[in-house]
């Protein structure tokens, strides 16, 4: 695994540090007792680390962390994992299940099933997914990295997130708003109820309702306490204030709502405006998965405005910052990509570009990853046991009134064979997709000064 940095010191003051030093004390310590609980090894445990780096630049600096989290009720997915249990009797070497993985085909997969689908695998695979422990260190990730602006997708315990994040010093609503749950207080899958649901919750959340991934929750455990998959925001309250929340729908489905949001932030040192969006984009490594995914970049309801075209207002009514899981790599071979459209915005660029052309070529041989995963013989999607998928798929592009200084967090691996010794998710990075930490820079707004966008 490659790594490289520069560093500059950035200080954050002694009533944040102590803060933070608190709370990872207490994240550190659940994390392990949870680790206990489950059985898994003292040594594996001892390797979870997260090359950081210290924040860069001064009080204009803006550090945001971006990231899917990898929703509890769609995690027990199948991932292939490293056998992380502490009990040495039926170890297995995830090598050699790939070995066989790899290079099998369709016909194949029942005779794999019968040879790898074995209770220590189940086991060892519920360890690695347990909830509890995977929100410990997303906790500790978070007190690790200090972020002034936190984006999420598949967030499927908004209410514990909401509240536990408050404790490290991160809002999320208006300061009028209450989080609802939306399967609480809707019936059905009504645009307009959806959307006025969100906007009387004053909360930047903008959940999938109803969802596949609470549905499926449900299904293995009816007393769940789990809400709809969504897109979330969160910032450092006592640097921000907030002025709005907007909700952008996407075209409607027959059975579902989803929604893009937007948070509309003021730096409380300089009254310094500006926008962050968070939105996710549909699945798929088919061509014809790209293309539903440009349709949900481009195409309006009926004439409306595209997602694609808010982001372009956005950064013409201030500077923006626009984190998402597009499920899409800039180098994709179409003709028309997700990187294409939003890389083309007047005036935008990407964290990417030292990496990718606008039109998607690698400027490099050694390109950083934002997922990491293989699924094995337990998952239930069958066509996609074997399929590697390592890639840069997790995008933040900004507008020029920000200046892009450093990824805090930056991993590429040498060949495939190192990327198959580290699949995700793991104890270190508990989601299949690895954090996005970007330190930015936003002028200090000088007293009269015009915004520039």
């Amino acid at each position: 695994m490659k790594l490289i940095y520069t560093r500059r010191p950035y200080f954050l003051g002694r009533r944040v540090h102590f803060r933070f030093s608190c709370v990872r004390m207490r994240t550190d310590s659940r994390h392990v007792c949870r680790a206990r609980e489950l059985g898994i090894s003292t040594a594996a445990v001892k390797e979870v680390h997260l090359p950081l780096l210290a924040r860069c630049g001064d009080r204009s600096s803006v550090r945001v962390l971006q990231w899917n989290l990898l929703a509890d009720g769609m995690s027990n997915d199948g991932f292939l994992l490293r056998d992380i249990l502490a009990d040495p009797d039926g170890f297995e070497d995830v090598g050699d299940v790939l070995k066989c993985v790899a290079g099998a085909k369709a016909h194949d997969m029942e005779a794999l099933r019968d040879k790898f689908c074995t209770p220590r695998a189940a086991n060892n695979a519920a360890a690695v997914v347990d909830w509890q422990l995977r929100w410990a260190r997303m906790k500790e990730v978070v007190v690790e990295s200090v972020p002034d602006v936190i984006t999420l997708q598949e967030l499927d315990h908004m209410a514990l997130a909401h509240r536990e994040l408050a404790e490290l010093g991160y809002a999320c609503s208006l300061p009028s708003g209450a989080y609802s749950p939306a399967h609480l207080s809707l019936q059905a899958s009504d645009t307009a109820k959806y959307l006025a649901h969100l906007d009387a919750c004053g909360v930047a959340y903008a959940p999938n309702f109803p969802s596949t991934c609470r549905k499926i929750h449900l299904q293995k455990n009816a007393d769940a306490d789990v809400d709809d998959d969504g897109c979330a925001i969160f910032w450092r309250a006592e640097l921000f204030d907030i002025s709005g929340v907007d909700f952008f729908p996407f075209k409607s489905q027959s059975t579902r709502n989803s929604c893009a949001l937007r948070a509309s932030l003021r730096r409380k040192s300089d009254d310094a405006p500006f926008f962050v969006i968070c939105a996710h984009l549909s699945s798929g490594g088919e061509e014809r998965h790209e293309a539903a995914r440009v349709r949900e970049a481009t195409g309006g309801e009926f004439g409306s405005e595209s997602l694609r075209h808010w982001f372009a207002r956005t950064t013409r009514e201030g500077p923006t910052l626009f984190c998402l899981d597009a499920n899409s790599a800039p180098n994709r071979d179409e003709t028309r990509t997700v990187w294409k459209e939003f890389r083309g915005v007047d005036a935008v660029r990407s964290v990417w570009d030292a990496f990718f052309s606008p039109d998607g070529a690698a400027l490099c041989d050694l390109l950083p990853v934002t997922t990491n995963k293989m699924r094995g013989p337990l998952s239930q999607q069958t066509a996609k046991i074997g399929e590697h998928m390592c890639h840069v798929i997790d995008h933040v592009f900004y507008s020029s009134a920000f200046s892009f200084v450093q990824h805090a967090l930056l991993i590429s691996y040498v060949n495939v064979e190192e990327a198959r010794r580290n699949l995700l998710p793991s104890l270190a990075i508990p989601s299949d997709h690895i954090p996005l930490v970007l330190d930015f820079d936003l002028p200090v707004r000088r007293s009269g000064e015009t915004v520039v966008h």
